[in-house]
């Protein structure tokens, strides 16, 4: 007797479990992003607010229009940021940074150019490169002589069209903290503050106004109860920044001889929180609990604009130690805008405004420098010994279009 096989129903059955398997795993991610991934977007948009040192950035959300997808431009950026938020990979990554973080005090976030020092004291390795160069007894580079007598000419050629050029010279917290330093980094090298003092003499000699960063945080270490720079940043801290801008200020006046505004700060406290860049190495060791275990200093605003100030624009030339400084002045008010050319040509942040990108040939001096304007040039005494091409950028554009 032969016997028929019985329909079998449990094949569709099995072929939607597998399908339901299958766009389940496919939207977890999505979902567990959604749910948990909330503090990395968070971080995230709160950096690209703030721009780090050099590419220290991380990737933000590429801007979706049309022109962007024509070219490929959000194809390109979509998937680097995509890749930082996604979960569960970004649980893995922080989880095996923070293993790693608590066993051996190292980070390998950001090709470990992350130090931890002494005390959980975070380093960025360009500046303890530069301050294992930098000796009291080695020779004055030769770009310093060249660079001074154009930075000469160019405020000499400002003046001439009403404006008035400021050099900025910001710390290097390897300098100003050595003793946080992880042992054995390097020898210490005779006098590393010397470079920028040798630098600010010879600003001084040309006469060219100039504010003294490193002297300024070597003062406020001495009275303040918290050092000038935060354990968890590599900047100097958003309460020295805003006392720095109120010494922009009182430097245009004195140079000037114009009431161009001030701020002053009032109700200093010593209890705060670390936020945006008085946390930013912390936040960028990518860690299931960063090492935020810290105070930090706060004041409020107190802002003096004037019509003078707000009929002038600042245009500022630097790195990410000025956007601390930036910051304060336009929150006052005190200019009709605010501009940084970020390290010249990687970005131009506008307050108010946004974020755009630069192109160089694109850039009109002659025009941009039209009217009064002032020019704050920021250097960070670590690029005295590692170089400023971007400076040297800057100088050959402007110079050109005012000659």
């Amino acid at each position: 007797m032969i016997t028929t096989p019985a329909p079998c129903c449990a094949l569709p059955i099995i072929r939607r479990l597998l399908l339901a398997l299958m766009l389940l795993a496919l939207g977890l991610p999505a979902l567990l992003t959604i749910l948990v991934g909330v503090g990395p977007v968070r971080l995230s948009r709160a950096l690209r607010s703030r721009p780090l040192i050099g590419t220290v950035e991380p990737p933000g959300p590429p801007p979706l229009r049309l022109a962007t997808w024509w070219r490929g431009e959000f194809q390109r950026d979509f998937e680097p940021w995509f890749a930082t938020i996604i979960e569960p990979r970004g649980w893995i990554i922080r989880w095996t940074n923070q293993l790693y973080y608590a066993a051996f005090r190292k980070s390998y976030m950001l090709n470990r150019g992350i130090v931890v020092g002494r005390h959980e004291y975070l380093y960025g390795m360009e500046f303890i490169e530069a301050y294992c160069r930098a000796d009291g007894t080695n020779d004055v580079s030769p770009a310093v002589a060249p660079r001074i007598a154009r930075l000469r000419e160019l405020g000499d050629r400002l003046a001439s069209e009403r404006s008035l050029l400021v050099v900025l010279v910001t710390p290097s917290k390897a300098v100003t903290l050595a003793k946080f330093l992880p042992p054995g980094v390097c020898d210490r090298p005779v006098a590393p503050e010397w470079p920028s003092m040798h630098f600010i003499a010879l600003l001084r000699q040309a006469g060219i106004p100039v504010i003294d960063g490193p002297a300024l945080v070597r003062t406020m270490m001495a009275r303040d109860p918290l050092p000038p720079f935060a354990r968890g940043s590599v900047h100097w801290s958003l309460l020295v920044g805003k006392r720095v801008a109120s010494i922009v200020m009182d430097e245009l006046g004195r140079s000037w001889g114009v009431d161009h505004g001030g701020l002053t700060l009032r109700d200093v406290q010593w209890t705060a929180a670390p936020i945006g860049f008085d946390a930013d190495l912390a936040a960028l060791l990518n860690l299931r609990r960063p090492p935020l275990d810290y105070l930090t200093g706060t004041a409020e605003l107190v802002c003096r604009p004037t019509a003078a100030g707000r009929r002038t624009a600042l245009i500022a030339v630097g790195g990410s130690f000025t956007v601390g400084v930036l910051e304060p002045l336009a929150a006052c008010g005190l200019f009709e805008h605010v501009d940084l050319y970020f390290y010249y040509t990687m970005s131009r942040f506008q307050w108010p405004g946004e974020r755009e990108s630069v192109d160089r040939a694109r850039l009109r001096w002659q025009d941009r420098l039209a009217g009064p304007h002032v020019v704050l040039v920021e250097l960070n005494e670590a690029l005295l010994s590692l170089g400023a091409p971007h400076l040297d950028l800057f100088l050959d554009d402007a110079l050109a279009a005012l000659r």
